[in-house]
């Protein structure tokens, strides 16, 4: 079965979309030698493949529209691929399924929909209608859909008309427990709460920072909070408070850190914080449970699909209830315990080699139907 993939997902840093989607490829050709993975691209690629996953970089010097409209079509038409497989990324009006793929089956990954879920996300109504067209657009030229979730397939089918088929794939960890740890230079982090993500306003980030800070400026808290991801859609008021919380050595930024150090910076956790009030799955709640992480989270959205009653659920919009479970987590050693038991046992649910088997049947479904 021959796939073409369209590299732009590649082409951004090692965030959970692009992680999440290599590593379904990465155990799909793992499963069956019949898979040939191409995955094309314009511009260079953030991350590695295994020798069974090849790439292809073709019209470097034609401009992103171009390169999609017709190069790509272009590259289709001669290669004749029986899947090509688009990742939907909200934030790059550009990347979108093309009118001509010449015979090919359409393959979309839409992880969420979440800005039609966020209050006040748009700026203004017609950037609204542009998105929902977009997505529109690109849900009537495919063949079969993949999502993330059962709260992302209800909300694209509360938004969008869909004729494909839509199918859920849960994600699994892509880091794995190593031996290998380095901590930053010059620096050595012992007790420690974690966040993992990005400083985005639906990740609820604010909260927890000014409860540390709080806790630490009346001295109830000792263990630091530690952040881990890329610092994109920075506000103000973040900024302030990283700067406070930094000042009072109440909070640390660690940014990227390669995926050795960000598992044994789960393992090693008093628990990850994970305050987001808008996801369509979450993936570092299931990582820090694979690697035995208490966790502490919301109920919104998507997570108490995917946590269960593993976790250590907050209000994120109650202080008090927030400030008293991370008390709660840093004085109690049988809580922690309890919390890492439940959701090790939890992400067992969540594995590689179930999201490939999806996939695979899922492909595979479509063409004995066309055939």
């Amino acid at each position: 079965m021959k796939i073409a993939v369209d590299g732009a997902v590649f082409q951004e840093a090692g965030t959970g979309i692009p992680k999440g989607v290599r590593c379904l490829y990465e155990n799909a050709a793992r499963l069956t030698r019949s898979l040939d993975v191409t995955v094309v691209h314009r511009g260079p690629l953030k991350c590695t493949f295994s020798p069974r996953i090849k790439s292809a970089q073709i019209g470097v010097a034609v401009p992103n529209y171009f390169w999609r409209a017709l190069a790509l079509p272009a590259y289709l038409a001669r290669v004749k691929p029986e899947f090509v497989h688009f990742v939907h990324l909200p934030w790059k009006a550009h990347v979108r399924v093309p009118r001509l793929t010449f015979g090919s089956k359409i393959v979309l990954t839409l992880h969420d929909v979440l800005p039609l879920t966020i209050p006040n996300y748009f700026a203004s109504e017609q950037d609204e209608l542009a998105y929902r067209k977009r997505v529109q657009n690109d849900l009537d030229r495919s063949d079969l859909v993949l999502t993330i979730s059962k709260f992302s397939k209800k909300q694209i089918l509360r938004n969008f008309n869909v004729d494909a088929r839509l199918v859920v794939i849960y994600y699994a960890p892509t880091v794995e427990k190593s031996s290998e740890y380095s901590t930053p230079p010059s620096q050595s982090y012992h007790d420690y709460f974690l966040y993992v993500g990005g400083y985005d306003k639906r990740k609820g980030i604010e909260s927890m920072l000014k409860i540390f800070i709080e806790l630490h400026e009346h001295e109830k808290l000792q263990s630091r909070l530690l952040l881990v991801g890329s610092a994109q859609h920075y506000s103000q008021e973040v900024k302030n408070l990283l700067h406070a919380g930094q000042r009072k050595n109440a909070v640390a930024e660690l940014g990227y850190v390669p995926d050795s150090v960000l598992a044994n910076l789960y393992a090693n956790a008093k628990a990850l914080i994970y305050p987001s009030k808008f996801e369509g799955f979450g993936l570092p709640p299931v990582e820090a449970m694979a690697l035995g992480c208490p966790v502490i989270t919301t109920k919104c959205t998507s997570i108490p699909e995917i946590c269960e009653n593993a976790v250590y659920y907050i209000d994120p919009e109650n202080e008090e209830a927030f400030r008293s479970s991370i008390l709660d987590v840093e004085k109690s050693l049988e809580l922690r315990d309890k919390l890492a038991r439940k959701g090790l046992e939890q992400a067992k649910k969540f594995t590689w080699d179930n999201a490939a088997k999806t996939f695979l049947d899922e492909t595979l479904r479509l063409v004995a139907e066309t055939s």
